[in-house]
């Protein structure tokens, strides 16, 4: 087989703005090359605490969008499950002469594997060329200039669509080698797939991923991405952007929806502000909430670059003095909270409503980990990769950063105590949603749902006393919180991972006077990392 480029599809999976896909045709064309796009199912994925199938049933339709596509620009889509460093000494045996991606921040296991594959790489004279994600930057010393690094990036024109490559591989060229083709391909499509041979593809991820499907669940693809985009920048949508971002029936609709295709990339943030840049969006639009979907793509590349700049966030507080601050969940605990059987409405409703369709709007899931951390008074971890697991849009440098931020563990931030109850009141007034998600409850009134009263005998009591849990969890963290050694640890969070003074659609942000039961001040150092209600897409 003849030396092959390789463009390494991970979790930028698009063709347009797409600059390691870019890059690879243009040399391929440059030295006479073919170039394979190369996507992997990997084993670790597959054991680690925050798989479901759901992600990879959305990435084989977001396989199966790109696949005719690819074919256009005379790139072979191959598709493998294995370990990626026995896939690439694989590929290396059959040609492979250089390799294409972008910079994944991901899981720290991805991070793991990226620096095996750079050491393999490297050992076998292979050039692994990445390429910037969005606004995050690799080997960011100096947070003060993050924020003009963004600007700078998102102002940059879009890369240019990739040029067709010359020179192909041929179908018998490539299934008589290291692939096959076989006859059932991942994803119905008149292009060829081909995937690596001897591997249990067609056994694993395709079975569970057709199992995961679910009527509420959004497909994959790069041409979603932009139909959803455009659904979302209608008036009509957007304009009640910002009133239904808080409640979680109404986030359905009118929410952009566009997390799990910027998680996935099949579009990128650049992409997303130039659409919204344009003269007849602007003329249309209802300026608020395009102002304020546009400082959360910018909040977005913030927290994955603080997962960029501690790659360890999934299992260590960003505030080491804080660490070991509640015990763990026992398996009975856990199982109630899994299920969504608290005993708390809007607590069961979100939690079940996750599991089945893999999105909750934000306020929501912030309402879940500030319940488990502060009122259940347990450790972060497990209701973490649980709700890891259920997002179709995980995105690590969010999820972590948020699930810390909401567990008070990293103590440059508000402490933030959601009551189940006023939130219930203030964003399930009727209790549609809560009634859509808790069938035993579909006869009682919103007025009882709400107050906790008169509640059929088959639903559950409360996993804890509301009010003695609100107390215990003010009391503890606000006198934690003026100790001097989570002050001095706090100072060096701000300095490391912090925001330097917000995002400019947030400069005059309402500052809300705190309500009993949700959020508190005082006690802790007021730092610049304070986002209004942290709420993205």
């Amino acid at each position: 087989m003849r030396p092959f480029v390789a463009w390494w599809i991970k979790k930028d999976m698009r063709i347009a703005d797409n600059a390691a896909l870019e890059a690879a045709c243009r040399l391929a064309n440059e030295r006479c090359l073919p170039v394979v796009a190369l996507y992997i199912f990997e084993p670790e994925s597959t054991s680690a605490a925050e798989y479901h199938p759901r992600r990879d049933r959305f990435a084989l339709e977001c396989l199966q969008d790109l696949a005719p596509r690819l074919q256009e620009l005379n790139v072979t889509l191959a598709v493998a499950q294995g370990d990626a460093t026995r896939v690439f000494a694989t590929l290396q045996a059959a040609g492979l002469a250089l390799v294409f991606s972008h910079q994944e921040t991901g899981v720290l296991w991805t991070f793991k594997r990226d620096l095996a594959l750079k050491e393999f790489f490297t050992g076998n004279n292979i050039a692994w060329k990445q390429f910037p994600t969005n606004g995050v930057v690799r080997g960011l010393r100096d947070r003060d200039r993050w924020q003009s690094n963004y600007r700078d990036r998102m102002a940059t024109p879009a890369v240019e669509n990739p040029a067709r490559v010359v020179h192909g591989l041929e179908s018998t060229e490539f299934s008589t080698g290291t692939f096959s083709n076989p006859t059932r391909p991942p994803a119905s499509s008149s292009a060829d797939t081909f995937f690596l041979k001897d591997t249990i593809f067609l056994e694993s991820p395709l079975a569970l991923a057709a199992r995961s499907w679910t009527k509420t669940q959004q497909r994959g693809g790069e041409k979603v991405a932009h139909a959803l985009l455009d659904r979302f920048l209608q008036p009509e949508i957007h304009r009640k952007y910002i009133s239904s971002l808080s409640r979680p029936k109404e986030s359905q609709t009118f929410s952009s929806r566009m997390s799990p295709y910027l998680a996935f990339g099949c579009i990128s943030s650049r992409q997303i502000l130039a659409k919204l840049a344009t003269d007849h969006v602007k003329e249309a639009s209802h300026s608020r909430s395009l102002s304020a979907f546009r400082s959360r793509l910018a909040w977005k590349c913030h927290f994955v670059q603080k997962l960029e700049n501690f790659p360890e966030m999934e299992e260590r507080e960003q505030n080491a003095a804080l660490a070991g601050l509640r015990p763990e969940m026992n398996k009975e605990e856990f199982e109630r909270w899994h299920q969504g059987l608290t005993g708390y409405p809007l607590v069961d409703a979100c939690l079940r409503s996750v599991h089945a369709s893999g999105f909750l709007n934000f306020r929501m899931r912030a309402m879940l980990m500030s319940f488990a951390s502060h009122l259940m008074w347990r450790d972060w971890r497990a209701p973490s990769w649980d709700l890891a697991q259920a997002f179709l849009d995980f995105e690590p440098g969010i999820h972590f950063s948020q699930v810390q931020m909401q567990a008070s563990v990293t103590g440059n931030n508000q402490i933030r105590i959601y009551n189940p109850i006023k939130q219930s009141l203030d964003n399930d007034p009727e209790a549609v949603f809560i009634k859509q998600w808790l069938p035993e409850l579909k006869n009682t009134s919103a007025a009882n749902i709400h107050a906790m009263n008169s509640l059929p005998p088959t639903y559950p009591k409360p996993i804890v006393v509301l009010d003695a849990a609100l107390a215990r969890a003010r009391e503890t963290l606000f006198k934690r919180f003026k100790d001097s050694d989570v002050r001095s640890e706090a100072q060096k969070v701000q300095s490391q991972l912090g925001s330097r003074g917000g995002f400019s659609s947030w400069r005059n942000r309402r500052k809300a006077a705190v309500k009993p039961g949700t959020r508190k001040s005082g006690g802790a150092p007021q730092k610049a990392e304070t986002p209004p209600d942290q709420t993205l897409f």
